[in-house]
């Protein structure tokens, strides 16, 4: 996704390899690969299970996160991420999940739309080390 800085990408690779393990383990992630005729691994998705608190609009403790689609090159446009993505949304069904969640990149937006993918209200918030917040309080009066 064009992300170039070996430092931060190397110590996403150490946490990673303990979050996947544990998660493959523990059940909150599972894992998907497609392999060619000569049984390489070309592409590659998941989903984590992630607890969340209900909302009105989604009375569920636990939301269904679709991570890592990935497809090699040389094997993209042949319909491999898509069937990735129906496994993984039929995966999902099965399991009872009335959700599936996802952040899209600009590459796999038009993918995810053509699937019925949909905006959501979601907003982030990227929190700098060193930065403080604009107002701390651990309690107040009105």
């Amino acid at each position: 996704m064009g992300f170039m800085d070996t430092a931060a990408l190397d110590a996403m690779q150490a946490t990673a390899q303990t979050y996947f393990a544990d998660g493959l383990r523990d059940g909150y992630y599972r894992g998907w690969f497609a392999s060619d005729s000569a049984r390489r691994i070309v592409a590659g998705g998941g989903i984590g299970i992630i607890p969340c608190p209900p909302r009105p609009e989604f009375p569920y403790a636990r939301r269904a996160m679709i991570y890592n689609l990935y497809v090699e090159p040389d094997f993209r446009r042949r319909g491999v991420a898509w069937r990735l993505m129906e496994i993984m949304i039929t995966w999902c069904r099965q399991q009872g999940y009335p959700w599936v969640h996802l952040n899209a990149s600009d590459f796999g937006r038009p993918l995810y739309e053509q699937m019925g993918f949909k905006p959501t209200s979601e907003m982030g918030l990227e929190l700098e080390e060193g930065q403080p917040p604009h107002r701390l309080a651990t309690s107040f009066t009105v």
